[in-house]
């Protein structure tokens, strides 16, 4: 008997061991350099960006893409676009319009470094963006894109293996009881006398 009871509080415990589940981290850092583009607010550029519209110092955009993203198996916890910028040397105050996939963040204000979150835009692996300068004249040197998240261990065919199912608190107490009973009557019964009649 003591040893069915080990056999099976060993296949109980293994149960609850194998259903943990585990991930690795995942790290995206991409850098957008256009070697410095001079917003004005007229004129043509000081720079010549392939990406820049109709040649004019109006709209800058360029797509970050992470290519060993798996959206079935990846979830991102954290994702900043850093924009590094830096004053022509006017006291004119200088604000741009920002469009993060279609979202538009407008009148921000230019200071050397401004960090934008972008974790809701960036799911798919893809991030588009738009800078437009809104108000005076500056110059744009650059942007990083920083993402972090987890990847799941168990992959087979770009799915994910379902673990199994952690039993609830009442189930394995009741599972331990009823083998707790079945210890006290077993022994109960082994150590009453022999009945003499029979």
């Amino acid at each position: 008997m003591r040893g069915s009871v080990r056999v099976a509080l060993v296949v109980l415990f293994s149960t609850f061991a194998a259903s943990s589940a585990s991930a690795s981290s995942i790290a995206f850092t991409e850098t957008f350099d256009p070697a410095d583009v001079f917003f004005e607010s007229q004129g043509p550029c000081a720079s010549v960006h392939k990406e820049l519209v109709s040649g004019e110092c109006d709209t800058l955009t360029w797509t970050y893409i992470w290519p060993s993203l798996n959206p079935l198996t990846d979830t991102i916890s954290s994702a900043i676009l850093t924009l590094e910028f830096a004053d022509d040397g006017d006291q004119a105050a200088e604000k741009f319009d920002l469009w993060v996939d279609g979202s538009l963040f407008n009148n921000l204000w230019v200071t050397a470094t401004s960090p934008v979150d972008v974790l809701s835009a960036l799911s798919e692996g893809t991030l588009t963006i738009a800078l437009a300068r809104q108000l005076g004249d500056f110059w744009f040197r650059g942007a990083t894109l920083t993402a972090t998240g987890d990847r799941a261990d168990a992959v087979t065919d770009a799915t994910v293996i379902p673990t199994a199912a952690v039993p609830e608190p009442g189930v394995v107490l009741l599972l331990f009881s009823g083998a707790a009973a079945a210890i006290v009557r077993r022994r109960r019964s082994s150590d009453r006398p022999a009945d003499p009649a029979q």
